[in-house]
């Protein structure tokens, strides 16, 4: 698999997955998750770290 496909379905699954736990999270809370600084370099570090170690299939 090339590279370039796996940090598609990487990304756009690790989206999917975040909008989903905001959901439930605005559900069972009764309001939006208010991201804090720190919350938002950990759920970058997160998403952009993996990308770079991903090549392409040997």
């Amino acid at each position: 698999m090339k590279a370039w496909s796996k940090r598609m379905i990487w990304f756009f699954g690790f989206s999917i997955f975040s909008m989903i736990d905001d959901y439930f999270y605005f559900l069972s809370h009764g309001t939006p998750f208010e991201y804090e600084i720190s919350t938002a370099i950990i759920t970058l570090l997160i998403i952009v770290l993996p990308l770079f170690f991903m090549g392409d299939d040997k």
